[in-house]
């Protein structure tokens, strides 16, 4: 089939795509051919074939927008249009996924350690109990929807939390890094108690100020 002559009723979209930059430049697309792409491989990945209409229904993209990017992605080789479904070139894909999987590794390394200072002198510690492997798997399935800087100030709100809450024990990073039960968007900057946030003047900290507080 010629999919340049292929037309579709325009619809309302219903999909929603994260775009993942270092991964989109890595296999050298625009934010529309990423947003086509995206599609084509989260389906594959729930084992769901992809046809011209899915990717319209989704993205909401008129039919020669999409044609525009097929044929691009066609002629990087990214994509194949075969019996009425696409393809995506396997190679490329794990390629530019194992540079992003690196990444969220070296990401890990700095949610998962902390720095202490023993006898005057800084040491990197584990900064949360539990097993470390499971806490990279969880990370690495936050990282697919929140960012690194909103992972990290969320771990900072939680330790800041944890220093006016003695009796509390750390929970494991798993725990923490739950997308599913919400866990890791909790609000623990307001629960920081407010004498830990304003001086007794009632006058408001500046941010350099309550960052000492807690160091």
């Amino acid at each position: 089939m010629d999919l340049k002559e292929l037309k579709v009723k325009s619809i309302t979209p219903y999909g929603a795509n994260r775009v993942d930059h270092l991964i989109r430049t890595r296999l050298g697309l625009n934010v529309q051919e990423y947003c086509i792409f995206d599609l084509i491989y989260e389906r594959k990945m729930k084992n769901k074939d992809t046809h011209f209409m899915d990717i319209e229904l989704h993205t909401g993209f008129t039919p020669e927008e999409i044609n525009t990017c097929i044929e691009k992605m066609q002629n990087i080789s990214l994509l194949a249009y075969k019996y009425d479904k696409f393809y995506l070139n396997k190679k490329m894909v794990d390629n530019a996924l194992k540079e992003r999987l690196n990444e969220y590794e070296q990401e890990f390394e700095l949610f998962w350690k902390e720095t202490v200072v023993v006898n005057g002198k800084e040491k990197k510690i584990n900064a949360w109990p539990g097993p470390k492997e499971d806490a990279l798997n969880k990370f690495k399935i936050a990282r697919k929807k929140y960012s690194f800087d909103f992972i990290m100030n969320q771990r900072k709100d939680y330790f800041k939390y944890l220093k006016t809450q003695s009796w509390r024990q750390k929970m494991q990073a798993t725990k923490f890094l739950n997308v599913k039960t919400g866990q890791i968007a909790e609000d623990f900057k307001s629960q920081i108690p407010e004498i830990y946030r304003e001086n007794t003047t009632n006058q408001k900290l500046t941010k350099e100020e309550k960052d000492k507080l807690f160091k």
